[in-house]
């Protein structure tokens, strides 16, 4: 098949989204929807010449097409295991935690299972997947080996002339939109996201599309004598409006799965077949691969790029601490480089016999370093697993906050006092004090999500009289439930710690005001802001809290991301959770902001 002109330029396209997503992503929530791209030309191509080789031999050698396409995909992924296992072996116990599963995912190229099967996604996770991002490779791959049965079955229907490929292109356009009804169904609809996300029959709507085209462009007709301009305009167009949706979408969101993935699906077809048709003169072709000459060679190493630059976003922190512009242009440096090299030194400087067998004898020494060395669960995870929860379960539906208030007012059990700590250090008793039995006996009320869980023990230590109500995954609109549910029980203590920003919540004024309505305005309300590692931004909750505090006199700000973002010392290998040393640090800010909060 010749080739087209333009789809390296498509696939930097959609890898530039890919990598801006994952470490900016608060600038590009939407950066995932470019895979649509990928699987559009993946489809493209894999069904064209599935085509001409039903075309020309009558039949698809399957055995012949799996072989070429795992020789094709095994050298550079094994270059990427193994240099991201060596790495990983030797920095951080962490990052080979549960690695074994995760290898053998990698290597089996079942990735999306995994995560669809464990519920994973990029977002919550205590140990970073290294290999997180291959569920990509693992989808295209199982898309592919269903492709030959598809085009063989059809063709032997229909027969390989006009009408059989006419009807090719039929069967192709109602698989892509089955699938595309399968992910309104199960994404929007009963809103399984990562089932939509990840599995191939309702992932499959991009790959299908390509093939589609594929088949259209075997139909024999007649080159056109002129061509203008109209199709490259209608190209920039699909891609500006995929841009578009990158920079508003969210991956949590319902409607992501309603229309955004669909239509980016059909924009990345309409972007495809306007090159096809724009490059049928021979004349255009030439002059479009002139234009397009350095976009193209960079393109043509995207593959490489994705392999190695979600490994080094995660690596990349353990041996250097750097701002996320830094980090960025360093990732972005080191990936190209490394695609550039691992298929010279894996196909080019040797033989190829010679270089297969020592990068699957490198991988095989790694991989049993590895599992013999992998912890089956991280240190942070360790740290949490703890036996006893106190979170009272509540419903994650909008809480009736009046509701509450009116139980409250009726209980009569909450009561006006002074708040005790007003006068600082006096007002504090010593430290290492017994921690409250129960938090309507206590006099500081700590709410939080999972860096407060890890470091329960030393805050309880640190602050006297204080209890501590953390579990993992809490968003900040569980404060306000869980505290009227307390009020219930009893009164509430004079001073409330609400730290729930580590897990990316919109916060809004109206949620925090729910918070000192529940609790009472009498209250002293200190908001710890939030630090999730530097790919996980979290600017507009922080900002929304400082607003927040300016407005109310009884609420004062724990300042956690000051302290944390230029000091992973303090934290695991996700610079998220705490370790030991970090606790303490944490137990200190808050202790040290109530004693001189401003009531």
């Amino acid at each position: 098949m010749e080739w087209i002109v333009g789809l390296n330029s498509l696939r930097l396209f959609a890898i530039i989204l890919i990598f801006v997503y994952h470490l900016l992503r608060d600038s590009l929530p939407g950066g995932f929807v470019a895979v649509e791209l990928f699987f559009v030309i993946s489809g493209f191509l894999i069904c064209s010449k599935l085509i001409a080789e039903y075309k020309r031999e009558g039949k698809i050698n399957y055995g012949k097409f799996v072989v070429h396409r795992l020789k094709r995909i095994y050298p550079p992924l094994l270059g990427c295991l193994a240099v991201t296992l060596l790495l990983a072996l030797f920095l951080h116990p962490d990052l080979i935690a549960g690695m074994r599963s995760k290898l053998l995912a990698a290597l089996t190229l079942t990735t999306n299972l995994q995560e669809l099967f464990t519920g994973g996604n990029y977002e919550n996770s205590f140990t970073p997947n290294l290999f997180e991002h291959l569920w990509f490779l693992g989808l295209d791959v199982q898309l592919c080996l269903l492709a030959p049965p598809v085009i063989s079955l059809s063709l032997r229907i229909f027969g390989t002339r006009k009408k059989g490929i006419r009807a090719l292109a039929l069967v192709y356009l109602a698989l892509a939109l089955g699938s595309g009804l399968l992910m309104v169904l199960f994404g929007g609809v009963m809103g399984y996201t990562n089932r939509s996300y990840f599995a191939p029959d309702t992932h499959a709507m991009a790959f299908c599309i390509g093939g589609m085209i594929a088949a259209l462009s075997h139909l024999r007709l007649a080159p056109p004598r002129f061509v203008g301009w109209r199709p490259l305009i209608l190209a920039v167009l699909s891609a500006l409006a995929i841009f578009i949706f990158a920079t508003k979408a969210e991956y949590s969101d319902v409607s992501t799965f309603l229309y955004v993935l669909p239509l980016v699906a059909m924009l990345s077809g309409i972007w495809l077949g306007s090159l096809l048709y724009f490059q049928a003169n021979k004349k255009n072709q030439k002059q479009l691969g002139t234009i397009l000459r350095p976009f193209e060679y960079l393109g043509g190493l995207s593959f490489g790029i994705y392999l190695y630059h979600w490994p080094i976003l995660i690596v990349l922190p353990q041996l250097f601490t750097m701002n996320n512009v830094m980090s960025f242009t360093v990732c972005a440096i080191l990936s190209v480089m490394l695609a550039i090299l691992a298929p010279l030194a894996i196909g080019k400087l040797s033989p190829q016999k010679r270089a297969r067998r020592i990068a699957f004898a490198v991988l095989a020494i790694l991989a049993i370093c590895v599992c013999v060395r992998a912890p089956k669960q991280s240190a942070i995870a360790e740290s949490l697993d703890v036996a006893t929860d106190s979170e009272i379960q509540t419903n994650k539906t909008t809480p009736d906050y009046l509701g509450y208030r009116k139980v409250m007012q009726e209980s009569e059990r909450v009561v006006l006092r002074e708040f005790e700590l007003a006068s600082g250090a006096e007002s504090l008793p010593s430290r290492n004090h017994v921690a409250a039995e129960s938090p309507n006996v206590a006099k500081v009320l700590v709410i939080g999500d999972s860096v407060t869980l890890g470091a329960k023990e030393a805050i309880e230590a640190t602050i006297p009289s204080s209890f501590v109500d953390a579990k993992e995954s809490r968003g900040i609109e569980s404060a306000a439930p869980i505290l009227a549910a307390y009020a219930m029980e009893g009164d509430l203590p004079p001073t409330i710690v609400v730290s729930l920003v580590t897990n990316e919540r919109t916060i809004t004024n109206e949620l925090l005001q729910n918070i000192i309505d529940v609790g009472g305005a009498q209250r002293n309300y200190i908001f710890v802001n939030g630090y999730a590692g530097p790919k996980q931004p979290r600017e507009n909750q922080n900002s929304a809290l400082v607003a927040f505090a300016a407005q109310h006199a009884n609420v004062t700000i724990a300042d956690w991301w000051a302290l944390a973002h230029d000091n992973w010392s303090l934290m695991y290998a996700d610079h998220i959770h705490l370790n030991p040393e970090g606790r303490v640090v944490y137990a200190d800010l808050i202790y040290n902001t109530i004693r001189r909060s401003k009531r």
